[in-house]
């Protein structure tokens, strides 16, 4: 029988050349955050199963991390494998994360990231950008299913382009932080109640489209047609974050912070 086994995950950060890690895995909890140390990725992986063990592979400035089960005795998952890394800040990178039904906890604040894309499945979903990205990001884009999905600190992700797309979820979507450079991010779900949120003092306009659901608010948005501006959008302030929100079925709720 399989025991209960903790591994150690490090991977040294490439000296050169465009940098790619991502990471592929199933029903696990997963925690990244921002490290002090220097190499690219440092942790460990936890299988109670001991059957379902970690994958590294790295070629030249690409690595990516797995899951490897032994199929021919899958076990019955009463307690989830555990990610728990730290990620390194001295030169730049992607991220990509794959993933079925997860509890996802990352604070990928203060981090070197170019682009970032994560596309899960049902679970608990926590992403956080606490401190300001240090490279300009051309793209953050987050698909989710049944899922709920929180998004904080958005603005200081520091992406010309942000796409957050669901199906059945619960989306809660803040932009809080320091507005860089003008963005512009798109929002699009099915059956799921969103919340945006928005700091008054960032020039922010929100365009509202619904089907079958409805717009609540605050009166913290003076209303210009479909379009809600924040005060320093109504002031004319600079740079300017757009949002283009859809909902086809549920509610769209903004708010001012």
């Amino acid at each position: 029988m399989a025991q209960p086994a903790t591994h150690a995950i490090e991977i040294e950060m490439p000296a050169e050349g465009e940098r790619r890690l991502s990471f592929a895995v199933g029903a696990c909890s997963f925690t990244l955050a921002r490290g002090e140390q220097e190499a690219w990725v440092e942790g460990t992986y936890t299988d109670p199963t001991g059957s379902i063990p970690p994958h590294v592979d790295v070629s030249g400035g690409e690595a990516r991390i797995s899951q490897r089960a032994a199929f021919d005795r899958v076990p019955r998952l009463r307690e989830a494998p555990a990610f728990d890394l730290r990620l390194g800040t001295s030169a730049p990178y992607s991220l990509t994360i794959e993933g079925g039904a997860m509890d996802v906890r990352c604070d990928l604040g203060g981090l070197p990231l170019t682009r970032f894309e994560a596309r899960l499945g049902a679970g608990q979903l926590r992403f956080a950008f606490d401190a300001p990205n240090t490279e300009p990001m051309d793209l953050l884009k987050v698909s989710a299913g049944a899922a709920d999905l929180e998004l904080r600190g958005l603005a200081n992700a520091n992406a010309a382009e942000l796409a957050i797309d669901g199906g059945a979820a619960a989306f809660h979507l803040d932009f809080g932080g320091a507005l860089g450079r003008d963005a512009t991010a798109r929002v699009n779900t099915g059956v799921a109640g969103v919340d945006i949120t928005v700091p008054a003092s960032t020039p922010a306009k929100v365009v509202a489209k619904t089907t079958l659901g409805a717009v609540e608010a605050s009166s913290g948005f003076t209303r210009q047609d479909s379009e809600y501006l924040t005060p320093a959008a109504v002031a004319g302030e600079t740079p300017v974050l757009t949002i283009e929100a859809t909902v086809t079925l549920g509610q769209l709720e903004l708010r001012t912070s």
